[in-house]
């Protein structure tokens, strides 16, 4: 399902065009920028400038460049899209059999992380055309951007970012206090990180104990004294 969701999402999304406007990457985060410029030269090759909506003006590389914005998307079809994507992603993530979540560079985290990007760039969306939207497009913007959130904090739950976990979970139930998924959401984030500390005091209280037991044994002695005639 992922392949055609990205095929419909390159269906909609505007070529990048001067006068146009881009969700791009900076300081890893992504927000909006018009393209004011397309450099050609050799020596600027793929490289775009940008106006930034706090009037601040860049210049980006292609890879900086997440989305093309379809402006005129009035029923917000580019944000669903992409939310319908990376709760996919979610779904591979869990039933990926082949890898391990604990590995670095796992397929599954992988999955998770183009799942946090997702849902960041489709927060991103939803707050460029909240700026211009009617009490009606507002409401439906809200629901999109909460749901945006859900999926982006289980990631980052998953991913055991529990400070980003927590962060999007706290930010839903700041606008919808009866979010039962957030307040789901922020229980199991609570009890990780009860379970957490727990392992940590364990693994602390071992650790205390080897140092107990080779210090008090005759070799830990002779190592301990051989320790003090070196200093």
């Amino acid at each position: 399902a992922v392949s055609y969701y990205e095929a419909a999402l390159d269906y909609v999304s505007s070529k990048y065009e001067i006068g146009g406007t881009l969700v791009v990457r900076r300081k890893g985060h992504s927000v909006i920028a018009d393209l004011d410029y397309v450099e050609n030269d050799e020596k600027n090759k793929n490289t775009y400038d940008v106006t930034y909506l706090s009037g601040e003006e860049g210049t980006i590389s292609v890879k900086e460049i997440l989305l093309a914005v379809w402006t005129n998307d009035e029923t917000f079809l580019q944000t669903k899209i992409l939310l319908n994507m990376s709760r996919c992603l979610l779904k591979l993530a869990d039933v990926d059999t082949e890898s391990t979540s604990l590995a670095k560079n796992s397929r599954q985290e992988r999955y998770r992380l183009a799942a946090v990007l997702g849902c960041s760039i489709a927060i991103t969306l939803c707050e460029y055309h909240a700026l211009e939207s009617s009490d009606d497009s507002a409401l439906e913007l809200n629901s999109l951007m909460e749901k945006a959130r859900i999926v982006r904090s289980r990631a980052f739950l998953r991913l055991r970012k529990l400070r980003n976990a927590t962060g999007d979970a706290k930010k839903v139930l700041a606008q919808n206090s009866a979010n039962r998924e957030a307040q789901s959401l922020l229980a199991e984030i609570k009890a990780t990180e009860a379970y957490n500390k727990s392992i940590d005091k364990k693994l602390s209280k071992e650790v205390c104990r080897w140092v107990q037991t080779a210090t008090d044994s005759s070799n830990g002695e002779e190592a301990m004294q051989k320790m003090d005639d070196s200093i």
